[in-house]
């Protein structure tokens, strides 16, 4: 477990304790590590060199592993060194770093609500062939953090010329090697398999597995039998009871019919009631409308014979709105029928005339007529 080897670096006092990530990329694998104030925390996978190269191909980037790594080295994430006929190389190369930094800024927010830090103060990051030209720089703008430190794993005096993860490695051995921990093993002598990994231990598991098998193949029978039989008798119990259900609800949809038959009866002897009710209603109401309306041209006429001195001797009534009038006077009032009749134009009344005004034994009588 690689990712357990920086502690090295803090117990030989090779860095000092802080809050820092280790990156380290090779061609099949590759891999993140966190630890705070010299800590192990947590790690995880990143895409290795030779997947980062298959993603370049299928956007066809025709490039060999070597021939990505020497880009790497040579050109790297330095966008100035590139021309216009190879800017999508750098396109596709900063979209693969970018999708990498990405995943390690989501690894490190988790860590950090999990773990209780407030920021990364250095990111260690190199791969089996020495650091990625432009990297740095491409780190610092992603993170836009001027206080983190992007460093490589150039940390030993008289460095090899190896994996730069070679000597944290070998110094990370020693250091177990020296404490004796039990739960290591640091020998020339290969430890032995566990039994369950040897031919024997796999041969007896697979006879134990299947004489478990035989064995529990009838009490499955059983069981089987006990549930389908359950749920047999739980569908026959189920089955009668819907059929008294059925039965019960048939009764009463009967009921409910006759009963709503009833009330249709009785609602269309009621509604024919109405009608005829109503139309009593309508025939009074016209009828005490029509009494109304001839009071009220007597009344109004009538009012008007007194306010002249004005006697009938006849008054017909033709119609609902023609009235003809035998009005007569004294000789001296003669006057007051033709004032009468003005009078009656004044109020609305219309084709008020008389045909004569004629004198009989001192007395002027005439036949007025008039319309509403």
């Amino acid at each position: 477990m690689p990712f357990l080897a920086f502690q090295t670096l803090y117990k030989n006092k090779i860095i000092a304790p802080k809050n820092d990530v280790f990156i380290y990329i090779e061609q099949d694998e590759a891999f993140l590590t966190l630890y705070k104030e010299g800590k192990y925390l947590s790690a995880k996978s990143l895409s290795s060199l030779k997947e980062m190269q298959q993603e370049l191909q299928k956007q066809d980037i025709e490039l060999s592993l070597e021939a990505f790594e020497l880009l790497l080295q040579e050109k790297g994430l330095a966008v100035g060194l590139y021309t216009k006929d190879d800017a999508h190389i750098f396109n596709a190369l900063e979209a693969e770093f970018s999708k990498m930094f990405t995943k390690i800024n989501n690894v490190i927010t988790h860590n950090r609500s999990v773990f209780g830090f407030d920021v990364i103060e250095r990111l260690f990051m190199s791969t089996h062939f020495g650091r990625i030209r432009g990297l740095k720089e491409f780190i610092i703008n992603f993170f836009s953090n001027g206080t983190m430190k992007v460093l490589d794993f150039q940390l030993f005096s008289n460095q090899p010329d190896t994996s730069p993860l070679s000597p944290i490695l070998a110094s990370y051995m020693l250091d177990q090697a020296s404490e004796q921990d039990p739960a290591l093993k640091i020998d020339f002598f290969k430890r032995k398999d566990p039994f369950l990994q040897t031919e024997a231990g796999k041969f007896v598991l697979i006879v134990c597995g299947f004489l478990a098998l035989l064995l529990a193949y009838p009490i499955y029978l059983s069981i089987q039998i006990n549930a389908l039989e359950q749920t047999s008798l739980e569908v026959a119990s189920q089955r009668d009871s819907i059929k008294a259900s059925t039965n019960k609800l048939q009764t009463a949809l009967s009921e409910q019919k006759k009963a709503l038959s009833q009330i249709q009866n009785e609602s269309s002897a009621t509604q024919e009631r109405i009608k005829k009710i109503s139309k009593s209603i309508t025939d009074l109401y016209a009828t005490k409308t029509a009494s109304k309306t001839t009071s009220d041209f007597f009344y109004r006429v009538n009012l008007l014979l007194q306010k002249y001195k004005l006697q009938a001797k006849n008054i017909k009534l033709e119609g609902a709105k023609n009235m003809h009038i035998a009005v007569y006077s004294n000789s001296k009032d003669r006057d007051n029928i033709a004032k009468f009749m003005q009078d009656l134009i004044a109020q609305g009344f219309v084709g008020v005339n008389t045909q004569e005004i004629k004198l009989e034994d001192n007395t002027y009588i005439s036949l007025v007529e008039l319309m509403r």
